[in-house]
């Protein structure tokens, strides 16, 4: 059997599917982290949620000033604007965070989420 016709016989090897936007954003995290870049990860994640949220309320995708979206989270959840407002004081800080501090604050942003979704 020639070389060919090995590649066109009815075998034919199962193709490996790879997600490469998930291999991506994991090697991406493991560098930050290495790097210890969690202002990066809190601004990027942070702009990203805030259009999120925004989207969510029905105020479109342009950034806005957190007064208008403090005061739309209230009216629209019936919840303190203060589980919002330290999402986004936080991402707007542009600081270094440890790791316990990013760790906490990715929990509000799962819980400012799952409100979001009620």
């Amino acid at each position: 059997m020639g070389l060919k016709s090995a590649f066109r016989s009815g075998s034919a090897i199962a193709d490996a599917k790879v997600d490469n936007s998930e291999a991506y954003i994991q090697a991406l995290a493991a560098v930050l982290h290495n790097a210890n870049c969690s202002e990066f990860v809190v601004e990027t994640v942070g702009k990203a949620e805030q259009v999120q949220v925004q989207r969510s309320m029905g105020l479109g995708t342009d950034l806005l000033d957190p007064a208008t979206i403090l005061a739309t989270w209230e009216q629209r959840t019936g919840r303190p604007a203060t589980e919002l407002k330290e999402m986004l004081s936080t991402a707007a800080q542009h600081r270094r965070l440890s790791e316990q501090e990013l760790l906490t604050w990715l929990g509000k942003v799962q819980m400012i989420r799952q409100t979001l979704e009620e």
